[in-house]
């Protein structure tokens, strides 16, 4: 059911006019339709056994590989947080590009918190720090916490910083190829919890605002 909703918002969108000209509508709607198929898929068993003793990289066929490497990358997962009484707010697929990976959980930008205004101009920066200009599967984005923090050009992405824990991670998880990340990032797959993204995207607007003012008096 959420399935056939999320892909409904997208055709709506399109119809509307609401995906950026320099997207192919009907590509971008199969390419959703793809990336769902393979989220919502049933993992055998076997199969998953068969992950984690051969490659050591995904635990239940969820986890993101604790290494270095995938760090910059960009992934799609769906998401129901322990602790979602004391949240404000949570956005339930998010969409993550993961900075600092531990044994349990990692850190990550869900690009979602930004408006889509926002989000463009944040990942036009993101792509200035490309590890290479060949975009392939070795192609990932050099970011740091400490990067984050100090970078004025970053300074989109302090909002969008969420931890994730993998045990609640409630699909299977999403590796988006880099000639794919323009897609992703324009798909209204966002699905915040307990508040609309209107409000969402207002607290993240203020807290830009106070984080410039801050930066202003600071430099004074």
């Amino acid at each position: 059911m959420a399935k056939r909703r999320m892909i409904q918002e997208v055709k709506d969108l399109a119809r509307l006019g609401g995906l950026p000209t320099k997207i192919d509508s009907t590509v971008a709607i199969r390419w959703f339709q793809t990336k769902l198929d393979y989220l919502f898929k049933k993992i055998p068993p076997k199969e998953i056994d068969e992950e984690i003793l051969a490659k050591r990289t995904f635990v239940r066929g969820k986890r993101i590989p604790v290494n270095e490497r995938n760090i910059g990358k960009m992934y799609m997962f769906y998401y129901r947080p322990m602790n979602i009484n004391r949240l404000p707010y949570y956005d339930k697929f998010p969409l993550v590009i993961p900075f600092h990976l531990e044994e349990q959980q990692f850190l990550g930008l869900n690009l979602h918190y930004l408006p889509p205004k926002y989000r463009t101009l944040f990942m036009e920066r993101l792509y200035t720090l490309l590890n290479q200009r060949t975009l392939n599967e070795n192609t990932r984005i050099r970011l740091s916490y400490k990067l984050l923090k100090k970078a004025s050009k970053l300074r989109y992405g302090k909002p969008c910083i969420r931890r994730y824990d993998y045990k609640w991670m409630r699909s299977r998880i999403i590796n988006i190829p880099t000639d794919e990340w323009n897609i992703a990032l324009h798909m209204p797959t966002e699905r915040f919890k307990k508040q609309r993204k209107t409000k969402v995207w207002a607290d993240t607007r203020l807290k830009l605002e106070k984080d410039k003012a801050r930066t202003k008096g600071a430099s004074i």
